[in-house]
């Protein structure tokens, strides 16, 4: 685009105001890129701090612009559920699975939020739920989904996943994905609640 605008000398208004707008939007995609990569060589150790699940999901999803066509649904318990953790990388995780849910529903849908817990702060989990409406997941990719570099996107490396991958495994917890072709994906992240797992 910065090209075409050298060789064109002098634009419009209107074509100059679109051509600064993608050269905004493709470098915050450069941007994320590069963030993901760099997260992905750190092999630092959750830094961990007692935090509100609850708050941090609720923060992540909604710091997020989400596109008009995509209504946002959270079922989240009133009460807070702390549990220490990283704060910046699990907010990173709950990030890239919205945004993937979100590309997953280029038409508009519902992406769908919600948060359980089981057992006691101190011996429970709690589960975070991450879904979309979209056209769901081949069965043959589904087993692939969270390998680096795999992505059924025509634009996309495949680290956001796998970063949510690794940032799960960091804090002893599990990632589980299920799909309906046709009727969307939804993804858990299951984190223990044992606030002394994991710390030194």
């Amino acid at each position: 685009t910065v090209y075409l605008l050298q060789r064109l000398g002098t634009v419009g208004a209107e074509v100059l105001a679109e051509s600064t707008e993608r050269i905004a939007r493709r470098t915050a995609e450069i941007s994320s890129i590069i963030e993901s990569m760099m997260n992905l060589t750190r092999t630092d150790e959750p830094r961990r701090t007692e935090v509100d699940l609850v708050d941090l999901v609720r923060r992540s999803i909604e710091s997020e612009p989400t596109p008009a066509e995509v209504a946002v649904r959270f079922d989240l318990p009133v009460p807070p559920v702390t549990a220490r953790v990283d704060e910046q990388q699990l907010r990173i995780a709950i990030r890239n699975l919205a945004a993937n849910a979100i590309q997953a529903m280029p038409g508009g849908g519902e992406l769908r939020v919600s948060l359980d817990v089981s057992g006691e702060t101190g011996a429970g989990c709690a589960r975070l739920r991450i879904a979309d409406t979209g056209t769901g997941i081949a069965p043959e990719n589904l087993a692939h989904l969270f390998q680096p570099f795999f992505t059924t996107k025509s634009r996309g490396l495949g680290f956001g996943l796998y970063l949510v991958k690794l940032i799960t495994e960091k804090h002893g917890g599990e990632l589980r994905a299920e799909t309906l072709e046709g009727r969307g994906t939804g993804i858990t992240l299951q984190l223990p609640l044992d606030t002394r797992k994991g710390t030194p």
